[in-house]
């Protein structure tokens, strides 16, 4: 730049130093991903990083079953729609846009049958073993 001594630049960030400090932006609360440096909330309801035992015990507790076959099934119905819009927005052909349909719909009822067999194996061995 023109107007500095050895063609500096004014590095300047938009937030104050007290904000940054804290992680806090213009409207007062914590950027999106500060949650994630928090460790220990994080780290309770996370099972990655936890070791297979650990694992299969958290999913062998029939609550926890229950709700991770929900989350499988509403993450699955998720993706199929997801993708199903932008198979419709960007498929030309009519014949190829009904395969690629067909072909999501199946994907997504393969993966969450094998999902929630693995589930059920799982929860169903453990409680009685």
């Amino acid at each position: 730049m023109a107007g500095r001594p050895g063609g500096l630049r004014c590095e300047r960030s938009h937030t104050t130093r007290p904000r940054r400090r804290f992680g806090r932006g213009s409207s007062r609360h914590r950027t999106f991903h500060q949650p994630a440096r928090d460790g220990d909330r994080a780290r309770a309801l996370s099972l990655i990083g936890a070791e297979r035992n650990d694992a299969v015990a958290f999913l062998a507790q029939p609550v926890n079953a229950v709700l991770m076959a929900l989350f499988i099934v509403a993450a699955l119905m998720h993706m199929a729609l997801g993708l199903q819009m932008v198979i419709e927005d960007y498929v030309t052909s009519e014949g190829g846009k009904v395969v690629w349909l067909v072909l999501n719909k199946f994907f997504a009822w393969i993966v969450g049958a094998a999902a929630i067999f693995a589930l059920l194996k799982i929860a169903l061995s453990r409680s009685l073993s």
